[in-house]
């Protein structure tokens, strides 16, 4: 259910991008592997990523900056 109600929510955010095109839309979904034997890599606890998860978070909002003028 809460997987469906965050693509639902991904999608109204994702969408805004088109009524205003002032903003961006980063989708950070699927960055971090929730797989057992990656997931004490990627994350501290269920909400939070280690370092190393948010380094990688933080590479997909660099990457829609670097394109901005």
């Amino acid at each position: 259910m809460m997987h469906d109600t965050l693509d639902q929510f991904n999608t109204m955010l994702r969408s805004l991008t088109r009524q205003f095109p002032f903003l961006y839309y980063v989708n950070v979904r699927n960055t971090l592997s929730t797989l057992p034997r990656d997931y004490k890599h990627w994350w501290d606890n269920e909400l939070h990523p280690t370092k190393e998860g948010f380094a990688r978070v933080t590479d997909k909002f660099a990457a829609v900056l670097r394109k901005l003028p």
